[in-house]
């Protein structure tokens, strides 16, 4: 049985050759390798451009993270001088006081800044006086 398998073996080779001639094979040769080096030289430019993709990404996600950071800490700047602005000038009530409870013009001149402003006498009715008309804006906006 060997014998019959390598007798058609060789047949079918005989064949084949017979068929095909140098210039044929040589075609066919050229034409496979011309496929191979195609599919390289594709393949090496879909890494190329992936590998491009993948750093302009990655720079476009360091872009984002710093102007976002910027835009944060700019964000927290104008929160943060807001809210020193805010606890200088407002005065913590804890709660309501009645109609009839009233605070001492020392007590009144106690919240401001010292020597920043003082009590005047107008007209019969007393009217607290500011030195400093920036501090006078900054606590009656």
């Amino acid at each position: 049985m060997d014998r019959n398998r390598n007798k058609a073996s060789e047949k079918l080779l005989r064949d084949v050759l017979d068929a095909t001639t140098w210039g044929e094979s040589n075609q066919e040769a050229k034409r496979v390798s011309l496929g191979a080096f195609r599919r390289a030289r594709t393949l090496r430019a879909i890494y190329r451009r992936s590998a491009m993709l993948a750093v302009l990404v990655a720079a476009g996600v360091v872009a984002v993270s710093i102007v976002k950071e910027s835009v944060e800490a700019q964000l927290l700047a104008k929160t943060r001088f807001a809210v020193a602005r805010r606890s200088r000038t407002t005065v913590e009530r804890k709660r309501r006081l009645p109609a009839d409870v009233f605070i001492s013009d020392q007590e009144l001149i106690a919240n401001f800044p010292p020597d920043s402003c003082f009590m005047a006498e107008v007209d019969g009715r007393k009217i607290l006086v500011f030195r400093d008309e920036a501090v006078r804006r900054e606590y009656f906006r």
